[in-house]
């Protein structure tokens, strides 16, 4: 048996009206679902397409994300000039210095620091060997040996040295090393650089130029390993590599020092923003103003610019047009019209100083006047 329609008016007084307050707006369990089929329940119901259905809950994420932190530079990574800032103080450094042994003003002359810069040295993570090409005046003497062509001593790139001249590690002076990270390497050449301890030298090894062994060496530092395990030559040009096969190289191996990582304190290498504040001066005068008074002050001084730039308009626009009256007088033997020349020229150099300081040419400039 069909039901009786009522009227809105009338629903009232039967009982089944219900104010948009007290109506339970029903749940529909498929709306997510494009392909089920949706269940009429009782009461009003508002169509809301397949593609708005889940807008609230993709909102509601959105905004959990925009309230986590955004990732910035660790504060334990250092740039290659506020590492040399740091062990030469007050000394002008070039930013771009790729060079990987260094000393200090303290030591100079011996070996202080080294920078592992990301995939120049592919045997530093698991074997702590090293390829150097400048600098070499830095490593010490008792570890050093001419490598020109022994069988084995590149196949692993460990110089073989006696097992006496082994014991000459523990003298060595410890070595801060700084290692940089691969996110800040693909981003800036010469920054992300963090401390990874106090290291000693044992072993070192030259290799002359031209040499069988500094080509195979040469053969390993140029090129890396992808994430299959294959590996392959970077890409160089007959120049470069004729230059890299020119120079004396050589090979160090280094292993941790944990004595030195105890008892010494790792180097407190500070920002150069703070070894410098000059470089980020404090704008004079905007201390304590909000946002609404910079940005009125901002938008004066575009008003005054523009005005400025309207009346030097205006000022050229007069001076070309009273050029150009003077210049359409005809030339007069009863001299006449040289009077009103000589008005005009007159006129027309009168000038009116604005309130913005800008001189500027009256109208009356380029009128010609009666005798």
């Amino acid at each position: 048996m069909s039901r009786r329609y009522v009227p809105p008016s009338q629903r009232e007084m039967s009982g089944q009206y219900m104010p948009p307050s007290q109506r339970e707006t029903p749940v529909d369990a498929t709306a997510g679902n494009r392909n089920s089929t949706s269940i009429a329940l009782p009461g009003p119901k508002r169509y809301i397409p397949p593609f708005l259905r889940n807008r609230d809950v993709n909102i509601a994420s959105t905004k959990e994300q925009d309230k986590k932190p955004l990732r910035s530079m660790p504060e334990t990574l250092r740039s290659v000039r506020e590492i040399q800032q740091y062990y030469f103080p007050g000394k002008k450094s070039p930013s771009h210095d790729v060079a990987t042994l260094h000393d200090s003003a303290q030591t100079p002359g011996t070996l202080r620091y080294v920078l592992i810069f990301h995939e120049g040295n592919p045997r530093w993570p698991q074997d702590r060997i090293i390829f150097s090409k400048s600098n070499l005046d830095l490593l010490p003497v008792e570890f050093a040996e001419d490598c020109t062509s022994p069988p084995d001593s590149t196949v692993n790139d460990e110089p073989q040295k006696p097992a006496g001249d082994l014991g000459n590690a523990s003298k060595s002076i410890p070595v801060a090393v700084f290692e940089q990270m691969k996110q800040q390497a693909q981003a800036y050449h010469s920054s992300g650089f963090e401390f990874t301890g106090y290291y000693r030298i044992v072993k070192v090894a030259f290799l002359e130029p031209g040499s069988p062994d500094l080509l195979r060496m040469l053969k390993q530092k140029f090129s890396h390993t992808d994430r299959w395990g294959q590996t392959r030559a970077k890409e160089r040009s007959k120049a470069k590599w004729e230059e890299s096969l020119s120079k004396r190289w050589a090979v160090i191996k280094f292993e941790n020092d944990e004595i030195a990582d105890k008892e010494i304190a790792a180097p407190n290498v500070p920002k150069l923003e703070l070894l410098d504040p000059a470089r980020t001066p404090e704008p004079p005068g905007d201390k304590g103003k909000s946002v609404n008074e910079l940005l009125k002050e901002f938008r004066m001084k575009i008003l005054t610019a523009n005005m400025v730039m309207k009346a030097m308009w205006l000022r050229s626009k007069m001076k070309l047009r009273a050029a150009t009256v003077s210049h359409h007088i005809p030339a007069s033997r009863d001299g006449e019209h040289e009077a009103k020349r000589a008005r005009i020229n007159t006129t027309k150099d009168l000038h009116v100083l604005n309130p913005m300081g800008v001189t500027t040419v009256t109208p009356r400039s380029w009128r010609a006047t009666g005798p």
